[in-house]
């Protein structure tokens, strides 16, 4: 035999039923939220500190007397551009090279013999590092120069370009 539903119960009911459908609707819309920020492709992104780096020059170079060698590479947009490494004469410790980095235009430039700026220059050493910022995207030179020599260099150098 059937139980009779009072008015109470079919209330309560009712009651129950509705904060059911309203926890349902809760849930499903926090799950759709949820797959919308993680499928943002900025959700996916290495963190900032985590530094990105990019090898120029990892190997032993042989530069010629009264030469330079040269080593192109291209910045991308990014925040920070730095240019990171060392270099060292292999042999004497009395040989010495000159090291440039300069914009792809002051390159055309230094070639064609004109006093250009660079955006690193370090002198005439035996060996050294190099640990400094790029102002600019853009394409970049590294020069191993050793024309003021009459004698063949080997250098090794180890160079990166990280974005920070």
């Amino acid at each position: 035999m059937e139980r009779p539903t009072s008015p109470d119960n079919l209330s309560n009911r009712r009651r129950a039923n509705r904060t059911l459908l309203a926890l349902a609707i809760i849930t499903v819309a926090f799950v759709i939220i949820a797959i919308a920020i993680m499928s943002h492709p900025l959700w996916w992104e290495p963190p900032k500190s985590t530094p990105l780096a990019r090898s120029l020059i990892d190997e032993n170079l042989t530069i010629p007397a009264e030469s330079y060698l040269q080593c192109d590479f291209t910045v991308e947009a990014t925040e920070f551009r730095q240019l990171g490494g060392f270099f060292n004469v292999i042999g004497s410790e009395t040989e010495t090279i000159r090291i440039y980095v300069m914009s792809d235009a002051n390159f055309a430039d230094w070639q064609s013999g004109q006093n250009v700026s660079q955006v690193y220059d370090s002198g005439e050493l035996n060996s050294g590092e190099l640990v400094f910022y790029l102002p600019a995207n853009g394409t970049y030179h590294i020069v191993f120069d050793n024309r003021f020599s009459a004698t063949l260099k080997k250098v090794n150098a180890d160079i990166v370009l990280y974005y920070l």
